[in-house]
């Protein structure tokens, strides 16, 4: 999505293949929906339940064949880009005698400590997600570990960020997954536009979602799309990570005009007592 994004943006004409339903699958699927609208009306074309069958390179072009719902087609581009996930390389691993999963990741403990007592691990190869972010936060880890302090890794979301146009957000559960996982989840959903600074920012057209348990009124995630928003992501994971509840959410005061104010505005909806947003 961030690849489609940007050449879409500088003039490119740009096919996306997915092989699932909906793009953006492990997300939201408003986020979905929403990602697939802002690109389409940049001229993307998004082909869903569909996979590249036949690829041939040759003459400063790729020509690729589709298989579709609707059928077959055929596309001669520039450019084609693989983006089907990761996996690790096993070699590595298996001459050091290190344990690893069924993905061929490297198991680690809390402390991210290997199999073998004296090799910790970090990072991708400890398995998904793949994001900088947990890699560093692991890192640090393993090297109090090392140094013999009491260290572990076990933060309760690891806050996802696409950096397209617009960017997204995720942090925690989607409502689905709550409900998985034993919740009586409710959702809150408000438009951008009901900020000004998003009306400022031309993101008038993301929204945010705030999923919360009904019971405890524990907020359980955070889901936004729009421009610049991908600044909000440590606010959101914060929420998650110390068990905040929408009671605790709606009496911190957050600074206008900013796209922080999402927050305070989608715990008050959550209370019954929106200010400016309609009362669904």
């Amino acid at each position: 999505m961030e690849i489609a994004s940007l050449f879409s943006m500088i003039g490119a004409e740009v096919h996306v293949v997915e092989a699932m339903e909906r793009i953006l699958p492990g997300l939201d699927p408003e986020i979905s929906r929403q990602m697939e609208r802002a690109l389409s009306s940049r001229g993307v074309k998004i082909y869903t339940s569909s996979r590249v069958v036949k690829g041939e390179e040759g003459g400063g072009s790729v020509k690729l064949k589709i298989s579709s719902p609707g059928g077959e087609r055929e596309i001669e581009a520039e450019l084609a880009v693989v983006a089907v996930g990761r996996r690790p390389r096993p070699g590595p691993f298996s001459a050091m005698g290190l344990e690893v999963d069924g993905r061929g990741a490297v198991r680690v403990d809390e402390s991210m400590r290997t199999s073998v007592p004296w090799v910790f691990a970090a990072g991708d190869v400890t398995g998904p997600p793949y994001f900088a972010h947990k890699a560093y936060a692991q890192a640090k880890v393993a090297a109090e570990a090392i140094a013999g302090l009491k260290s572990a890794y076990s933060p309760r979301s690891v806050p996802a960020v696409i950096f397209s146009d617009p960017e997204v957000v995720s942090v925690g559960m989607t409502e689905e997954e709550a409900v998985t996982k034993g919740y009586k989840p409710k959702a809150v959903r408000m438009s951008l536009s009901a900020l000004g600074k998003a009306v400022a920012a031309e993101s008038e057209g993301g929204f945010a979602k705030l999923i919360y348990d009904a019971e405890s009124r524990i907020i359980l995630g955070v889901h936004i799309v729009g421009r610049g928003v991908s600044e909000l992501a440590g606010e959101a994971s914060a929420l998650v990570e110390f068990y905040a509840t929408v009671d605790d959410l709606a009496l911190t005061i957050h600074p206008h005009p900013t796209l922080s104010e999402l927050f305070a505005e989608l715990a008050e909806a959550a209370l019954g007592k929106p200010v400016h947003i309609a009362k669904l």
